[in-house]
């Protein structure tokens, strides 16, 4: 068995993040306390007095996309995954340092390999925008649809 001390163990991990309490050059913090609905909250800046207590994630590993970790870890957040695991009794909850690394643990980073790039995005708009007008011709001709018709070429005035 490998011996360290709490914070070594912590941080050790897969190598892909560092996770500790107090971490000003984190990419991301996780609100450590607040009431159920606010504990892991993600922070995207380290703050001036409640930063040092907030729990500090910093990427160390270049295959992960820092943009997917943010929604991840909002997911978690937005999902409950805080509000089940906080610990306290009262209205303050807190998480613990551990229970981070834990869930990041989990994190994978292979589910990139679908991400589609912003060019391709941009691609695929301009085909559906293409093809909406076309398919809101075809309803404008026909009296039966002509009010959804014309409620699709509303749509694509407002984009």
């Amino acid at each position: 068995m490998i011996e360290c001390s709490i914070y070594q163990c912590i941080c050790m991990g897969d190598n892909m993040f560092k996770i500790k309490s107090n971490f000003p050059d984190a990419d991301f913090w996780l609100q450590t306390r607040g009431s159920k609905h606010n504990v892991g909250q993600p922070k995207n800046e380290f703050g001036e007095i409640q930063g040092k207590y907030n729990i500090g994630i910093k990427i160390t590993d270049d295959s992960v996309n820092k943009e997917h970790l943010w929604r991840y870890l909002w997911d978690l957040f937005n999902g409950g995954h805080w509000q089940i695991h906080s610990y306290g009794t009262l209205n303050l909850q807190h998480i613990r340092t551990s229970d981070v690394h834990d869930i990041m643990d989990k994190y994978e980073p292979s589910e990139l390999k679908d991400r589609v790039s912003v060019e391709k995005v941009d691609e695929i708009y301009a085909q559906w925008v293409k093809q909406t007008k076309l398919i809101t011709k075809v309803l404008l001709s026909t009296p039966e649809y002509r009010v959804k018709g014309k409620n699709i070429q509303d749509l694509l005035k407002r984009l």
